[in-house]
């Protein structure tokens, strides 16, 4: 089977799907235009935001934004009933959002969806992605990656449903980016399959809906290259990929000087900040300063990198420490080339946004919006 559909499919809009509620607004708001934008100006696209819990101010605001980038994408709120998760972990925003993803064959009228959690930056054209097939898989995703060089995580290491030796058979996805065919979603009733085998394991979920993916679809799940999911962490440096920011320190909360999150804020600046200003306070700008010296000083001394490392394994486990490993690596690969600022991958970036908006909307109109 040819792994593009017929071009009459592709002109169809590309169906978008994330969740947020009001502690996630900021961050919708940029995956939300950051996906509008790095898509081609010619294709339409139809996003469906997922609600838990956003005010009708920030219903408004985010449609508004949509709205100027033209008339060719389109944002649909649909209120999402939680009661149904009520008992289950909660997620990093202190509620149950997360599982609204278990839902999407039921709110999301559509024969399949692009998936995106409300913490992204996304740099790439999702037209190359929807024209592709799914089929014979339930859903495409990119593999979880873990250890200094990036392995691919296997299932066992989240997987309380099944001995070891078996889960080792399958791949870990991260499912903060998918590409769902929703026919064979509704058809297999995964929706009601799911949430069923969240019971007696509510507090065994490593990782949330994201477990229970894994371990229900397993077999099922095709292979996404990495760079249309990869973690903030993993890079010091810029390119044009979709960035995921992933664990609970977010840039609308955390000032983390990092190449990635200065994207994260011009992004914002330019095209967020005007309708909505984001305030992240001293305590959050003190936490990110404080950050990015201790992996300052990991990054020239290896023996309080190994300290600290064991500390974090031992308190948040292997995955957050492996993680962490990762970016450690990349940041100080970075400061060793003097990449660490990226100021001309930066701009060149910001560039490319300011260009894609014009194809789409006939420009910024403000020209105090560009950046310094």
């Amino acid at each position: 089977m040819s792994d593009k559909v017929a071009d009459s499919e592709i002109r169809e809009p590309i169906v978008l799907a994330t969740i947020a509620n009001e502690a996630y607004f900021h961050g919708l708001c940029v995956t939300v235009l950051s996906a509008i934008i790095s898509t081609s100006s010619d294709q339409r696209l139809r996003i469906y935001a997922l609600d838990t819990g956003l005010s009708e101010e920030s219903r408004g605001t985010l449609s508004q934004l949509v709205g100027s980038l033209g008339p060719a994408a389109e944002v649909v709120f649909h209120d999402v009933d939680g009661s149904r998760f009520e008992g289950f972990s909660t997620d990093y925003g202190g509620g149950h959002s997360t599982y609204a993803r278990l839902m999407l064959g039921e709110v999301v009228p559509e024969k399949r969806v692009i998936y995106l959690d409300a913490d992204f930056l996304v740099c790439r054209d999702l037209g190359e992605l929807w024209s592709r097939e799914i089929s014979p898989h339930v859903m495409l995703a990119a593999p979880d990656l873990a250890g200094v060089e990036g392995s691919e995580r296997r299932l066992s290491c989240d997987c309380p449903f099944l001995p070891a030796h078996v889960a080792d058979g399958f791949t870990y996805f991260n499912c903060g980016f998918l590409f769902v065919d929703l026919e064979a979603w509704r058809r297999d009733n995964l929706g009601v399959e799911t949430v069923r085998q969240v019971a007696g394991y509510e507090e065994k979920l490593g990782a949330w809906d994201q477990t229970i993916l894994n371990y229900v679809l397993r077999g099922k799940i095709g292979r996404l290259e990495s760079h249309w999911s990869r973690s903030c962490w993993v890079d010091a440096v810029i390119e044009p990929e979709n960035y995921h920011y992933v664990s609970n320190k977010k840039p609308w909360n955390h000032g983390y000087p990092m190449p990635l999150y200065r994207a994260w804020y011009e992004f914002h600046r330019i095209f967020v900040r005007p309708s909505r200003r984001l305030d992240l306070g001293i305590k959050a700008r003190l936490s990110g300063r404080l950050c990015y010296v201790r992996d300052f000083l990991c990054a020239r001394h290896r023996r309080l990198a190994g300290f600290y490392l064991g500390n974090l394994r031992r308190r948040q486990g292997t995955r957050i420490a492996d993680a962490y490993e990762i970016h450690l690596k990349r940041f100080r690969r970075a400061l060793s080339d003097r990449r660490w600022r990226c100021t001309k991958d930066l701009e060149r970036l910001v560039g490319r946004w300011l260009e894609l908006a014009g194809s789409r909307c006939g420009g910024i109109a403000d020209g105090n919006d560009r950046p310094a």
